[in-house]
């Protein structure tokens, strides 16, 4: 539970320097490394360790502590004093305005410098052992979850880092089921969703997502959805069209494609126990939709 501004004790850039205080960045290590307040130390509060770190490295809980992070919106620097006072800590500040606001007043900085990291235009090569594709079935009082294993595709971004084009290929001959402990049970449930009552392996051995365009979402926030894919998914020999929203995001050395979504498995030709189609089925009711949750690494 983050504290509110109004409990938290506040000092003003110029009053810093007369504190003699311990300055604390609670951002992480890269960030820190690029560019931090001259002097100051870094201990990330997203780290498991940061409250153990604390307590050895400033035992007496009477020592002033003043820790920033990059400013509002962002709250890192009250996460960190609501762990330093449930700790002891008796005279903990937060720097007003944070690191933002120091550099905005023209104040000397020290660091590297931010690195430069962009999506860049052109076709990136789907990295199969490193993506994953889970699956999630489900009847009115049960569910069950695997895995597909991904084979081949790519991305395609244009110069301001939208996806224009792309397809996954994922390899239905692999398919696994996490959530039933029995090994032979399990087997008889993925023997099923492989014959002809659901995706018929044996003629389609293969399914695919075709991506035709996609629109990047206004005021997105680092970690959420940040474009509108539009494309169309392939099994048993038919396509349907698919819409859903789309985390997509550079990694340095390639990109990474998060997403969630539904698809209607029936539109494919997968009827078995389908209750828009077959009357009083009881047990054997299957939904109708099939839930999706991707991770896929791509690299130039």
């Amino acid at each position: 539970m983050l504290p509110k501004a109004e409990n938290c004790s506040f000092i003003e850039p110029s009053e810093l320097s007369d504190l003699n205080a311990v300055i604390i960045d609670v951002r992480t290590v890269e960030a820190f490394d690029e560019v931090r307040l001259p002097g100051s130390v870094n201990h990330c509060v997203y780290e498991v360790v940061f409250t153990e770190t604390l307590s050895k490295a400033y035992p007496e809980k009477h020592v002033p502590l003043v820790v920033y992070g990059e400013g509002p919106p962002w709250q890192a620097d009250l996460a960190a004093v609501g762990r330093l006072n449930a700790l002891g800590y008796t005279r903990v500040f937060v720097l007003r305005g944070g690191l933002s606001r120091w550099i905005s007043e023209g104040r000397t900085t020290e660091g590297s410098g931010p690195a430069p990291v962009s999506i860049q235009a052109g076709q990136f090569r789907l990295d199969a052992k490193r993506s994953k594709v889970r699956w999630v079935g489900r009847n009115l009082t049960n569910q069950h979850d695997g895995t597909v294993e991904c084979k081949h595709g790519f991305m395609e971004l244009d110069e301001a880092g939208t996806p224009i084009a792309g397809e996954v290929v994922v390899d239905l001959t692999r398919m696994s089921c996490r959530d039933i402990e029995d090994k032979s049970l399990a087997g008889v449930l993925i023997a099923h969703l492989q014959n002809a009552d659901f995706f018929d392996v044996a003629k389609f051995p293969e399914a695919s997502f075709v991506l035709h365009s996609s629109e990047r979402m206004q005021g997105a926030s680092y970690g959420k959805p940040n474009f509108r894919v539009s494309g169309s998914l392939t099994a048993r020999g038919r396509s349907i069209p698919l819409v859903f929203d789309a985390l997509v995001e550079s990694t340095g050395d390639g990109i990474v494609f998060q997403a969630n979504f539904n698809f209607d498995r029936v539109s494919l030709g997968a009827c078995y126990g389908s209750g828009r189609l077959f009357e009083r089925l009881g047990m054997h009711l299957v939904n109708d939709l099939v839930s999706m949750d991707i991770g896929l690494v791509f690299e130039v």
